[in-house]
């Protein structure tokens, strides 16, 4: 039996999001699911073009809804946001800890090049009682982001 166009064993990327109780649903309704859980595609799009530039010549102020928490920051290349991982954890481990998690960060996965999952926010803060709580650089999964726009919080 073949489900969602994959053979039978084989788990569909948001199964674990459905239940027994969609097993009425038509194609047509999975389909239309399956569509409302998929990242953002305009948002995916703009870190796309944003990945695709060099470290430090671009970037993007944005806020983010993800799972009911507002986030702020700019968004960033992935090389960028790696290099300032590696340059962080370099300051703050032991030589030859900060070394391997380094060396961790800067490997790429050719066959996912063209599969953006992740978007990279410098200087990200969440919303507080007083004002703005920074977090600093923040990767976050771009199917969680639920709503998002062009300016960044206390900004």
């Amino acid at each position: 039996m073949v489900l969602f166009g994959r053979a039978r064993g084989v788990r569909h990327p948001y199964s674990h999001r459905m239940s027994t109780e969609t097993a009425h649903l038509s194609v047509e309704d999975i389909l239309d699911i399956e569509q409302a859980l998929a990242p953002d595609l305009q948002l995916a799009r703009l870190v796309d073009i944003v990945n695709q530039q060099a470290p430090g010549t671009v970037s993007v102020d944005l806020t983010l809804i993800m799972s009911g928490q507002t986030v702020g920051g700019t968004l960033i290349p992935a090389r960028q946001w790696r290099q300032e991982l590696r340059d962080e954890l370099a300051r703050t481990l032991p030589d030859d800890v900060g070394t391997g998690v380094g060396e961790a960060t800067s490997g790429t996965r050719p066959d996912a090049a063209s599969i953006t999952s992740f978007l990279h926010l410098k200087d990200a803060c969440v919303p507080a009682h007083d004002g703005v709580l920074p977090i600093g650089n923040t990767r976050a999964r771009l199917n969680e982001v639920s709503a998002w726009s062009l300016r960044s919080l206390g900004r």
